[in-house]
């Protein structure tokens, strides 16, 4: 009798300990699997999330360089829209911002992200270039110029051939009083369409125009009272080069846009349009290593 009991007693406590071995080996590895499928979706959202990083960058150097451009395109007409002010950010003052920028990115933006960015504004606006164009090749640029002024320079030069076909300047306002103004003259048989709608302290005044291919016109606002001139120009005289300068007095503050619709061939034979920040280099890598996106140039308008 005693020798059954023992049996028993014994098959008892060996099924419990085969069962308990069964229960902390499953355990084990379920903590192992929830362990792994959170470090999965950890990865995952860090990869996913860089998706969003390039254009939370783009808008906030927008923001301090004061700069957007839009584009649009469709088989024959590339349509460029710039919103700009001035006056533009004086050096080093930009720089200054970008750094500022960059440590805010290195900490309250990386732990919020897990994204280790780096961005280089060693060269940034030095010669003045705030886009660089492709298909077709160009710039746009704002400069401080020789005697107190800005100038804010489109300049499109392809060897493919390009054409303008319209432009518009749009002046929301300038903090000034004009004392008189010159209409950009219309040329007989001219092909581009141009039109201004200048507001400053005195009112607005809106011109349609049409000018001829190989031309150099240009429309002005004198303000005698600080002895300066706001000069809105185009110039086509060059083979395969429009150039476009609207020169502000650094002494007033304006807010303007610009738009250009440029003809060319084909969309196939030119490739996509893109425009970049050429002196603005950015590294984006995830913060344990197992996703690296590089960008060496942030795209900010293509079509």
């Amino acid at each position: 009798m005693e020798n059954k009991r023992a049996k028993k007693a014994y098959a008892f406590t060996l099924s419990v300990i085969l069962m308990s071995i069964v229960i902390v080996s499953l355990a084990s590895f379920a903590s192992q699997t929830l362990r792994q499928s959170r470090t999965d979706y950890i990865s995952l959202e860090s990869s996913e999330s860089l998706g969003f990083v390039s254009d939370d960058v783009t808008d906030d150097i927008i923001s301090i360089t004061g700069t957007n451009l839009f584009a649009t395109r469709n088989a024959t007409l590339l349509t460029l829209r710039i919103n700009d002010t001035s006056p533009f950010p004086k050096s080093p003052a930009t720089p200054i911002y970008l750094g500022s920028y960059q440590n805010f990115l290195q900490t309250i933006y990386f732990d919020k992200t897990n994204a280790v960015i780096n961005i280089s504004t060693g060269t940034f606006e030095q010669n003045g270039v705030v886009y660089a164009f492709s298909n077709p090749n160009g710039n746009y640029a704002h400069l401080q110029a020789e005697g107190g002024y800005d100038a804010a320079n489109l300049t499109i030069a392809d060897s493919r051939g390009v054409n303008l076909s319209s432009a518009s300047l749009f002046v929301y306002f300038c903090n000034q009083t004009r004392s008189s103004f010159t209409q950009m003259p219309s040329d007989l048989g001219g092909s581009i369409r141009v039109s201004i709608d200048y507001t400053d302290l005195t009112g607005t005044m809106r011109q349609n125009a049409t000018i001829a291919k190989g031309t150099r016109r240009s429309f002005t606002v004198e303000y005698t009272e600080i002895g300066q001139t706001l000069e809105y120009l185009i110039d086509t005289t060059g083979d395969n080069t429009i150039i476009s300068t609207l020169s502000v007095p650094d002494s007033i503050g304006c807010e303007w846009s610009t738009q250009y619709a440029l003809a060319y061939p084909a969309s196939g034979e030119n490739g996509p349009f893109s425009a970049v920040y050429p002196n603005i280099a950015a590294n984006y890598s995830e913060k344990n290593g197992n996703y690296t996106k590089k960008v060496t140039n942030i795209t900010v308008g293509q079509s």
